[in-house]
Order: C-alpha cells, then sequence, then structure tokens
C-alpha cells in the first residue's frame, strides 16, 4: 500500500534510521517534524458544518451541481480555465468541465475551433493573502458554450451574475473559490443558514516564505451572491523555504550543489515552474484515456500545488539574491499510455517520491527553525504528489502488455541507478547542511534504504 498516509509513516521512519553525521555516528532526528509544521493560534474551527463542497473521492469540483440564472438551458457545455505564467505559450489549463461542446450548434466544426480558439487576458479577481503574496489562481475564468455561440465570463461581478440566485452549496463554493480561496475536504466544511445564505469554511494563504501564513475563514454568500468574511483565523505560519517538483519530458536542469540560499530558491522556483506544466499534461492525458475522475483532479490539484510554490520560491530568489530563469517551452505531444507510464515511473515512482522523503527530513535537520516548519508543511504536499505517481502507476499496469510493463520495470531501475550515480558524485557545502540536506553518503543511505522498503 502507498497511499499517502503509508509514505509518510515510510519517510518519517526513513529519516530517523538512515541520518548519518560528520563523525559517522547517527544523528538525532524528531521523528514527528509535522508537530513542529508552524505557529498556529488556533488548531480547528469552532463552527459546526453539515454540508460538504468536496464530492465522494474528497475532491472539490468546482463545477460540478452548480446552478446558474437560466436554469439548466442556460449552457450546454462550460469550462473553467486557468493560465498562468508557467504554462508557456500552450493550450490553457482546464480546471474543470461540464456538458458537451457544441453539441446544438449548426457548424460543429467552427464551434469547436472557436472553443479552441478563445482566451482571455483577464481572469476573476484573486484576494492578497500570505504576508502580501497572491498564491491565488493566477488567471481564471469561464468559457461558457451553447448553440453555436462561445463567450467568456472573467468578472466576479459576471460570474456571480451568471450563478445567482444562489439556492445550492455549490454556487457559493465556485464563487468562494474562485475569489483565491480553497477548501480542505475530508470533513464538513459548509451550512445553510436564516435567510436562505450558505456559510463555508475556506482557506487561503500558503506557509512558505519569511511573513507568510495560511488562514482559516468563515465565509457567507447571501442569496444574491453578496459575500461576505465573518471571520478570519491565523492556522500557521511561514518562514523561508520550499522546493521539489516533476520534471516535464524534455526539460533539463543542471543542479549546482554548492549555491548560495538566492541560487537554491532560483532552481527550486524552476523546477516548481517545471511542474506545472507536466501534471497538468498528466491530467490531460489521464482525462483522455479515460482513468479515474480522482486520479485527473489529484493531478490537477498537484498542478496548482506547483504554482503557488513556484510563485513563493521565486519571491524569495529575488529576496535573497538568486538570479531567476523563464522556463521555456515545453512539449506538449500526444503520448501513448505506454510512454506516460514510463516518465511517471521515473519522475513520479523515483525522483517525486525520493524528493519527498528528502523533504521530510529537511523539516527535522534544517538548523532554522523557520525552515522546519516550512519543509514540514511542503513535505505533505510532495509526498501526495509520490502517492499520486504510485496510484497512476497501479491503473497504467493494467493498461500496458507484459513487455510494455517490463519496458517500465527496466526504466524505474535504470533511473535509481542514475539517481543513485549523481547523489554519490554530487558536491555537499555548508549552505546545503543549513538547509538539512543529506551530504552524499546520506543520500545514497536514504536511497538505497527508501528501494528496499518500496519493494519489499
Amino acid at each position: 500500500m502507498r497511499s499517502a498516509h503509508s509514505l509518510r509513516k515510510l519517510f518519517l521512519e526513513l529519516s530517523t534510521i538512515a541520518v548519518v553525521g560528520c563523525g559517522g555516528s547517527t544523528a538525532e532526528v524528531d521523528p514527528n517534524p509535522s508537530s513542529d509544521a508552524g505557529t498556529k493560534s488556533d488548531s480547528s474551527s469552532t463552527h459546526v458544518f453539515d454540508q460538504s463542497v468536496c464530492d465522494a473521492t474528497s475532491a472539490y469540483a468546482p463545477l460540478q451541481d452548480i446552478t446558474t440564472s437560466s436554469g439548466t438551458d442556460s449552457f450546454e457545455y462550460i469550462e473553467l480555465r486557468s493560465e498562468t505564467d508557467y504554462a508557456g505559450d500552450g493550450a490553457p489549463g482546464v480546471i474543470a468541465k461540464s456538458g458537451t461542446p457544441c453539441q446544438r450548434a449548426l457548424d460543429i466544426p467552427a464551434c469547436n475551433a472557436k472553443i479552441a480558439a478563445t482566451r482571455s487576458k483577464t481572469g476573476f479577481e484573486t484576494i492578497p493573502n500570505s504576508g502580501g503574496g497572491d498564491i491565488g489562481p493566477m488567471h481564471n475564468y469561464l468559457l461558457v458554450n451553447k448553440g453555436d455561440d462561445v463567450s467568456v465570463i472573467a468578472t466576479i461581478a459576471g460570474l456571480t451574475e451568471y450563478l445567482k440566485p444562489f439556492e445550492v452549496i455549490k454556487d457559493g463554493a465556485l464563487l468562494i473559490s474562485q475569489r483565491g480561496y480553497f477548501f480542505q475536504c475530508g470533513a464538513n466544511n459548509a451550512k445553510q443558514v436564516e435567510g436562505g445564505a450558505f456559510e463555508y469554511e475556506a482557506y487561503s494563504g500558503f506557509a512558505c516564505g519569511e511573513g507568510t501564513h495560511r488562514d482559516r475563514h468563515l465565509i457567507r454568500v447571501s442569496e444574491s451572491g453578496e459575500l461576505t468574511v465573518l471571520e478570519t483565523t491565523v492556522v500557521q505560519v511561514g518562514a523561508a523555504g520550499c522546493v521539489s517538483g516533476r520534471r516535464p519530458e524534455g526539460f533539463n536542469l543542471e543542479l549546482a550543489r554548492t549555491r548560495s540560499i538566492g541560487e537554491y530558491f532560483a532552481e527550486s522556483a524552476l523546477l516548481e515552474a517545471a511542474s506545472v506544466p507536466a501534471f497538468r499534461r498528466l491530467a490531460a492525458e489521464l482525462k483522455m484515456m479515460k482513468a479515474p475522475r480522482a486520479l485527473v483532479r489529484r493531478a490537477l490539484t498537484a498542478a496548482n500545488d506547483e504554482v503557488r510554490h513556484a510563485r513563493v520560491t521565486a519571491r524569495l530568489a529575488k529576496k535573497n539574491g538568486g538570479r531567476l530563469r523563464k522556463l521555456g517551452k515545453v512539449d506538449v505531444t500526444e503520448r501513448s499510455i505506454a510512454k506516460v507510464a514510463l516518465e511517471n515511473a521515473v519522475e513520479g515512482c523515483v525522483r517525486e517520491t525520493f524528493g519527498a522523503l528528502v523533504m521530510t527530513r529537511q523539516a527535522a535537520l534544517a538548523k532554522d527553525a523557520g525552515l522546519r516548519k516550512t519543509f514540514a508543511t511542503i513535505a505533505i504536499d510532495e509526498t501526495n504528489h509520490a502517492a499520486l505517481a504510485w496510484d497512476v502507476a497501479k491503473w497504467c499496469e493494467k493498461k500496458l502488455s507484459k513487455a510494455e510493463l517490463g519496458q517500465v520495470e527496466k526504466a524505474r531501475g535504470q533511473a535509481i541507478s542514475e539517481l543513485r550515480e549523481e547523489l554519490l558524485n554530487s558536491v555537499f557545502g555548508a549552505g546545503d547542511a543549513a538547509l538539512g540536506l543529506p551530504n552524499p553518503a546520506e543520500s545514497v543511505a536514504l536511497l538505497d534504504a527508501l528501494t528496499a522498503r518500496l519493494a519489499a
């Protein structure tokens, strides 16, 4: 079983037993770095909610079960789109969709072409959070198709008008999510109150970087769509530091192990930025191959995680004198399920999984208390991404031939060998020690222990 929970337990255990000190002795490691995940002014909500905006897979599906001002006939197809600075010049990311495009169009090819060509240079507003850092959706908008008509809704006022009256719980949730807030699934987070309004528990911010914070909000949405923040509580405070990410096909970056803090953040920012199109491409391919909806949504969630990581690390790189590099175009050609499985084995099951383990270790050993708090927070995201990789691998196994499965297993073994060689020959500096990064011997010990446990 390689769920996020089981991987987390494994990473904590390996961080404890596989760390070697400078004199060859085992270093003392906190077996529960998540207990130092951040300063919390309030650890739980005192409000009682009896509904959830999330679905049975514990994911928030933005367009599921919404109603509109004209009822079910107001559209036959809608897309919630996102365009970011990290997606290159490719097509916009599709966060969610509902209905069948051009179902009643008189000229179906022209209608489909119009949908593909339609873009918006503006999008819904976002809220300032995390000490001034804007880490909400970068550029979201709705594309609406009815018959031959294709239009865009790119303002909160337009979205409010489109959804009202707000008679169901998901209408208010969509409005809230496009104001830069997000929902935490796994428990009830909404309720209806007197007067027909709905109240929600939503979050904003990201505890990664000095001066940042993650906040919990109690938000009310009236029947007319008026949004009011009734209460805000800081639940986690962050400090400097963020790393990790999945590299898209064709992306190469020579990482220098002897580097300044600013250069470390600059490298991290580029890697995080590169992960955004990688996860979006994975989500699109899983959707095309009719993979379970939960896998598609988790890939999109991972992409959104990486957008936030990239923004924060870029800001920290600038603050510490690092030189930011622009992400070039990445390969977005259509791939077979065998090629998807090969890349996932290398980037997800090997490199991303090992990265999550290292992050867990950094949460315990970084010299700065603020860094430990930040790494503990990021480690949770990266562990979820690693669990996604293993679940994708398990699903792909059912679709591949015996020969293809052999190729995937061979690629994973080769990736482990290549990573081991890279770690063994890496250079370790004082700055890396301060960040809690393992030295070459420790890195190889961690990789070998991880490989053995995953193979058991």
